[in-house]
């Protein structure tokens, strides 16, 4: 099995796990495969409960941290913790992606 289809099965667990509502906002979410590129702001996104930020991120202790959320608050959630960084910090992480 492809990671995509993994993705996409653990996805489904979890949306009828929260009856198809966004962890965050609790507005229904879709099931979608994206294929071009377009994601509606109420497309179901598999999203860490831990910040990107934070140091327990990816510490798996037998429980999966992860919920389904909408797009909208996934990505509003990801540009916010970016925007709290230092200046020093984003560029670090820049030069980092550079080198990938």
């Amino acid at each position: 099995m492809s990671t995509n289809e993994k993705l996409r099965k653990q996805r489904k667990r979890l949306w009828e796990k929260q009856r198809g509502k966004c962890y965050w906002c609790e507005q229904k979410t879709r099931l979608l495969h994206i294929t071009n590129g377009v994601v509606p702001k109420d497309a179901a996104t598999i999203d860490h409960l831990d910040s990107r930020l934070s140091s327990d991120r990816g510490n798996f202790s037998g429980v999966l941290r992860h919920v389904v959320a909408c797009w909208k608050c996934n990505n509003d959630r990801g540009n916010s913790e970016v925007a709290g960084l230092p200046l020093s910090e984003l560029q670090f992480r820049s030069s980092m992606h550079k080198k990938s």
